[in-house]
């Protein structure tokens, strides 16, 4: 719904505001994942870098469909939607393959009795 709200010409100021949320949604998910790729070649700490990561791997997951729907609009959108879109995109899945090859519990599932991050990748406190 959201790409086809972004290439409709029948509401303007509606597909102006939904490309608007598009954009910058996309926008933070590149960037997210540029830090993240940075903080490995830095070598930041893993105890920093995996909740950004897992936290960054939810968030893709999440805007997957929106990701499929731009991506099958794209012959419709502008140029600077294009390039966000494939900026991020590229972006991402390097972020992806190289938490991956670093943090294999990134792709795993979350055992909440044998592991110190939660669910959301945050550390866990004492006492769970």
């Amino acid at each position: 719904r959201m790409a086809s709200a972004i290439t409709s010409h029948h509401v303007a100021e509606y597909a102006r505001a939904n490309r608007h949320i598009v954009m910058n949604a996309l926008s933070a998910l590149g960037n997210i994942s540029e830090s993240i790729i940075k903080a490995f070649a830095a070598s930041v700490p893993m105890s920093v870098i995996f909740p950004v990561s897992r936290l960054q791997s939810l968030a893709a997951a999440s805007f997957a469909h929106t990701i499929r729907s731009v991506a099958l609009a794209l012959d419709s959108v502008g140029d600077d939607m294009k390039q966000t879109f494939v900026r991020s995109l590229h972006l991402l899945i390097q972020a992806c393959l190289v938490g991956l090859a670093r943090i294999p519990e990134l792709a795993a599932r979350s055992s909440l009795d044998s592991t110190q991050y939660d669910i959301r990748g945050a550390m866990r406190g004492p006492g769970g």
